[in-house]
């Protein structure tokens, strides 16, 4: 008898994934702001922290940039248009 193992990704990394495919399927346009944490969060039926962790992911790629005080915008952006990248490269257990 042959078992079949099966890996799943963490969460956060599902959602990190189905936002960048969002983003690359253009349902995004580059500059356009992300929804807010929580509205992610309720949207994919995770907590903040979880809907925290897939930001970061996307961050630490290049997906997604962060204007403080506005929000979580796709692509990234040079400093002369106010947007920069602020969501430092950690790792995520």
């Amino acid at each position: 008898m042959t078992e079949k193992i099966q890996f799943v990704q963490p969460k956060y990394q599902q959602i990190a994934l189905e936002l960048a495919k969002r983003i690359s399927d253009g349902r995004y346009a580059e500059g356009e702001k992300l929804h807010a944490r929580s509205t992610i969060a309720t949207n994919f039926h995770v907590s903040p922290e979880t809907a925290r962790k897939a930001i970061i992911v996307l961050g630490d790629i290049g997906v997604v940039t962060v204007k403080h005080g506005s929000g979580f915008f796709c692509g990234v952006f040079s400093e002369g248009k106010g947007v920069y990248r602020a969501i430092p490269r950690r790792r995520i257990d």
